[in-house]
């Protein structure tokens, strides 16, 4: 995965984190499933932001190693805010590329 094609991934799920479908969604959910749905995808931004200006070259191992989860993590979150149906589900594989790139953009200091 190039970097370009991993910041249009984190950026086509941050629109969809941003949806009306998704944000009706969890504006049904409780307070907390709220609040961490929230902090999950402002964790998405900000990541984005430090990989945007992050030179290729300090994430790109990082990058390559973990390119299949990133992306089988990528698709599962669109199929699930695709279809709505569970919002742990969503915030379990919201955490899960969460945690995928904070692992490369660690290394873009």
């Amino acid at each position: 995965m190039s970097k370009p094609e991993l910041l249009e991934t984190l950026r086509g799920l941050e629109l969809r984190l941003r949806s009306a479908p998704v944000q009706a969604f969890f504006a049904g959910c409780d307070a907390p499933t709220r609040a961490r749905f929230v902090e999950c995808r402002e964790q998405i931004s900000a990541q984005l932001g430090r990989l945007t200006t992050a030179e290729f070259a300090e994430i790109s191992a990082e990058l390559e190693s973990l390119e299949r989860d990133l992306r089988t993590g990528a698709a599962r979150l669109a199929k699930q805010t695709t279809a709505l149906k569970s919002a742990e589900a969503i915030l379990e594989t919201l955490g899960t590329v969460l945690g995928l790139t904070a692992r490369i953009a660690s290394l873009a200091v």
